[in-house]
């Protein structure tokens, strides 16, 4: 959901947004290790616990962001769900290796690591296409009362598809005036 902020609401080129989850993937790289080290002293449930509700806290964090929020704003709540992540990746990775036979410990890692690849990949495009669905059909009427202009019926016809996914910025800019 993180990327179809970045694009269609901060109208952010897929590059930047792109510097933006490197902040993620950085803490997570950080992250794994020290837990790894540390797990052995507090045990994967506590982790698990702490990492999920860091994660928890920087996505509730994201509530308060807005389409002209910056970067400097945006990266602390970055950082912190990476923290998150990389405290959970570690020992769920670790117990799905401790809990299979000594035989079969790569099968778990193996499958740990595929269905964790699967749920990152469809969730997001599951609940990407239920959001952009609910927001194409249910936007507009939620906007009617606001008394911002309706944009011509044309705009997506001529327009490439990735120019109709996109939401207009508000207010609309200023047009230059008629001499």
């Amino acid at each position: 959901m993180l990327s179809l902020f970045f694009g269609l609401v901060q109208h952010l080129s897929p590059l930047q947004a792109g510097y933006r989850f490197g902040i993620v993937f950085g803490a997570m790289v950080l992250t794994g290790p020290i837990i790894g080290c540390i797990q052995h002293r507090l045990g994967a449930r506590l982790l698990l616990t702490a990492g999920l509700t860091a994660a928890g806290v920087a996505l509730l964090s994201f509530t308060t962001v807005g389409p002209d929020t910056g970067l400097t704003a945006v990266a602390w709540r970055l950082g912190l769900l990476g923290v998150g992540f990389g405290a959970v990746l570690t020992p769920m990775t670790a117990t799905a290796i401790a809990a299979a036979p000594t035989e079969l410990a790569g099968l778990a890692g193996s499958a740990n690591t595929a269905f964790r690849q699967i749920g990152g990949a469809l969730g997001p495009a599951v609940l990407g296409a239920i959001l952009t669905s609910r927001a194409a059909t249910a936007l507009p009427a939620a906007l009617t009362h606001t008394g911002l202009p309706r944009p011509p019926r044309w705009v997506c016809c001529t327009r490439p598809p990735a120019a109709c996914n996109r939401l207009p910025r508000y207010p609309p800019a200023p047009t230059p005036a008629a001499s």
